[in-house]
């Protein structure tokens, strides 16, 4: 059945608006969504229902939800996340982003170190790769024991003896 969109709809939706299932407010996160509960409600068969408004009517993306928050409202824990909860768990998380920063400067040091490079970017040569001819395209180091294209010494060789 259509909705009726004039008068008689208008009236018809305020009649019903004191039967709607009222949503629960339950709380805030620090990006500051705010979040709501319906209710069951056994009479009309609704099942309860949770989500999320957004501030400044933005659109949320799944990231900008707090993994705590997600989890209250895909029904993973009962109760909502604490204030507390959430300050605790960011902490955490800029912590963990600290030190991946730390260990990826330590690793970038090291990886220079052992590729022949200083710290300071000046070329190191004892224990590096050899030297790369450089009028050749190709990144990739050249040795003198190997071959470039397969079978190449094993030709030169066939038309030394003939």
């Amino acid at each position: 059945m259509a909705r009726s969109s004039g008068l008689l709809g208008r009236l018809w939706a305020l009649a019903r608006l004191p039967f709607k299932e009222q949503a629960v407010y339950v709380g805030k996160d620090l990006q500051g969504n705010k979040y709501y509960e319906k209710l069951a409600d056994p009479r009309t068969g609704h099942r309860p229902s949770r989500y999320v408004v957004p501030p400044v009517d933005d659109k949320v993306t799944p990231p900008d939800i707090p993994p705590e928050w997600n989890a209250w409202l895909r029904r993973r824990r009962d109760n909502p996340p604490t204030e507390e909860q959430l300050l605790q768990n960011e902490a955490l998380a800029l912590r963990k982003q600290a030190l991946a920063k730390e260990i990826k400067e330590r690793d970038d040091m090291e990886r220079m170190e052992r590729h022949g490079q200083s710290s300071d970017g000046n070329e190191k040569r004892q224990g590096a790769l050899p030297k790369q001819d450089e009028s050749r395209t190709s990144k990739f180091p050249q040795y003198d024991e190997f071959e470039i294209t397969p079978g190449e010494a094993a030709k030169k060789d066939t038309a030394d003896k003939q």
